[in-house]
């Protein structure tokens, strides 16, 4: 009889079904769903850490508030930066292992709204003359 090997996170017992195939191979000891959970975790401290290297605060309009701040490529093209990617989990690590100044020579902390404006008007409505 064959030992049952369980999840090292939810002690639920390993197999094909709920493990991933090159993990079960390599005999790792953690289901799909705890693999998954934990990269979520790793990718949101690293965006929390990214957007603190960046300073925190939106360069056009000033906000703060974290829940509304995103990391902008100042030259455009963040779609065909992302795409040499497998996911965004590599893509985030990448840019946590990013010197700071390479880091901030490349993108920029702005909001969401500031974010979209740029990426789709070329220009921020902060900075539209009335």
């Amino acid at each position: 009889m064959e030992e049952q090997i369980f999840c090292r996170k939810c002690d639920i017992i390993l197999s094909l079904e709920n493990c991933f195939p090159s993990f079960w191979k390599r005999k790792f000891k953690i289901c799909r769903k705890c693999s998954m959970n934990q990269d979520k975790k790793r990718v949101k401290k690293y965006r929390v850490l990214i957007l603190e290297k960046l300073g925190n605060k939106c360069e056009c309009c000033g906000i703060t508030k974290f829940s509304f701040l995103s990391i902008d490529h100042i030259f455009g093209n963040g779609q065909n930066d992302r795409k040499n990617y497998k996911n965004y989990k590599y893509y985030i690590t990448r840019l946590y292992n990013m010197p700071l100044e390479e880091l901030k020579s490349k993108y920029r902390c702005l909001c969401f709204n500031c974010n979209y404006a740029m990426g789709f008007w070329n220009t921020c409505p902060h900075k539209w003359v009335t």
